[in-house]
């Protein structure tokens, strides 16, 4: 109830009624290869559905934080997952956020952001600095709603995410609320 009631609150910044699926979730970690990362970034956990596969997989010495927006999902996350650094803030001080921690750069950065949602302006503005936080080796991944990345700021983002990837890979499309698939990019 919390999720659809954040949606309703604040339609521009949360881009689903209900968490995502655990297939969402298995197909994202599964992509993501986390089992050498050093330092892992998860943007936009909401509940925390992907946050709880992603410490299944990474390993106990990996830097790993996560950057929500939403206070009510912060305070979520802090509860349900101590370990974890969460961070109330946005993507858009990505770098900084790292430097705080000791690290230049990341490796694998797990996107839960609704990009669909994000005008032309934001989706440039975010994508830059997570292509700046990432090392020459690392990978982002993302989801996308179907049909809803065929409308015009989803297509906006497939345009946006050539800008800056030159290795993009999509995912089979998998039983969600709305149906989805991953987005798998590297520099």
């Amino acid at each position: 109830m919390s999720f659809i009631t954040e949606a309703i609150l604040r339609p521009k910044n949360i881009g689903a009624v209900a968490p995502s699926s655990k297939r969402l979730a298995k197909l994202m970690t599964e992509n993501a290869d986390l089992k050498h990362a050093k330092v892992v970034v998860e943007l936009g956990p909401g509940t925390g559905v992907f946050t709880e596969l992603i410490l299944q997989e990474i390993p106990d010495s990996a830097v790993f934080m996560a950057i929500e927006q939403n206070e009510h999902f912060v305070t979520i996350m802090r509860a349900q997952y101590p370990t974890v650094d969460t961070i109330h803030g946005s993507a858009e001080h990505l770098k900084n956020y790292l430097k705080e921690r000791g690290a230049e750069s990341c490796d694998k950065i797990l996107s839960g952001l609704p990009w669909a949602s994000f005008d032309e302006r934001l989706q440039r503005l975010l994508l830059s600095k997570i292509y700046e936080s990432l090392s020459p080796d690392g990978v982002f991944l993302t989801f996308a709603y179907y049909p809803i990345n065929h409308l015009p700021r989803g297509r906006t983002f497939k345009r946006q995410l050539r800008r800056y990837f030159k290795d993009i890979k999509k995912t089979r499309v998998v039983l969600n609320v709305p149906p989805a698939f991953v987005y798998i990019c590297k520099r």
